[in-house]
């Protein structure tokens, strides 16, 4: 387990999946990141996939591979790079496993930084093939603790993106009888 801590803030990240796992607020005694036992994750990383494929598996230049919902990421081991108390960055290499869902060399790196009004955190992902290009999605799927410190009801709580005037889009998720992506772009409202 990571630690960046300031006077504010103590954040714990896993190696395992670069799972942001306590947002601990010192003042308040409160920790953002849902801890508790109905799911036991935190805030996975959704990479090479984000949603669930059709029987969990899509085709490359004809040849069919096996991915899991949401991708691989949060089952591998990232190492780290630095950790400066305040300042962390992971990264995961392609490597054989993951090779055998995504046949393609990458590096992902994972910044965490630890500053006086929260976390930040950035996501890069290099391309180290020399003669193809690849596809991919990238997110986080971070499970927020809700109502803050016991103030107000779930529903009092939005989450908003800036700037506010931009048009977010995504693909369309079937849910029943199995989640999956059909390949068709919608926007969000």
């Amino acid at each position: 387990m990571q630690v960046l801590e300031n006077d504010k803030f103590k954040v714990e990240i896993d190696e395992l999946g670069a799972q942001l796992t306590h947002l601990y607020n010192k003042k308040e005694n409160f920790d953002y990141i849902w801890n508790g036992k109905l799911w036991p994750k935190h805030a996975p990383v959704l990479f090479p996939a984000i949603g669930r494929s059709v029987n969990d598996e899509y085709l490359i230049d004809g040849t069919k591979y096996d991915m899991p919902q949401h991708g691989f990421a949060g089952e591998q081991i990232f190492t780290v790079k630095k950790n400066t108390g305040k300042v962390l960055v992971l990264d995961l290499i392609a490597n054989e496993e993951t090779k055998k869902m995504f046949p393609f060399d990458f590096k992902l790196t994972i910044t965490f930084e630890l500053r006086e009004q929260g976390l930040s955190y950035h996501f890069s992902v290099l391309n180290q093939e020399s003669d193809r290009e690849f596809s991919f999605s990238l997110g986080s799927h971070p499970a927020f603790n809700v109502p803050i410190n016991g103030e107000g009801k779930f529903t009092d709580y939005t989450l908003k993106f800036e700037p506010s005037d931009l048009e977010l889009k995504q693909f369309e998720i079937v849910k029943t009888p199995n989640p999956y992506r059909t390949g068709k772009v919608v926007t969000l409202s």
